[in-house]
Order: C-alpha cells, then structure tokens, then sequence
C-alpha cells in the first residue's frame, strides 16, 4: 500500500484546486443553456471516477 505523504496531499489538492478555478472560467464564459449541460456532464463524471467532493472549499459556482 503507498499513500502520499503530507506535501504531497497538499500538492495534489493545490493542482487540484487550481483545474477547479481554471474550469470554473471556462464555464463562467459559455451561454447558459450549454453551461448547464456541460455542468450535468461533468457532474456525472466526477461522480463515476470518484472525484474528491470540495470538502474545505467554497463551492463558488454550486448554483449554474
């Protein structure tokens, strides 16, 4: 079994973070209607590769 170390954890939740803010842009840009498709999409991927939920993060686009 291996398992990151505590510098990693962090480095894997700052890259993590960083591709969260870079999509957010992404979409912040895109007409509303393709917005909540991709969001739905996106969603559902998250959830069949078992992404980490954003536990200590605001979720500053919960609502598109």
């Amino acid at each position: 079994m291996i398992s990151l170390t505590g510098d990693g954890r962090r480095i894997a939740n700052e890259a993590t973070g960083r591709r969260r803010r870079e999509n957010a842009r992404i979409v912040d840009v895109m007409p509303s209607g393709q917005r909540r498709h991709l969001v739905e999409a996106l969603q559902a991927f998250a959830e069949a590769g078992a992404e980490p939920s954003v536990a200590n993060g605001a979720q500053a686009h919960a609502t598109w």
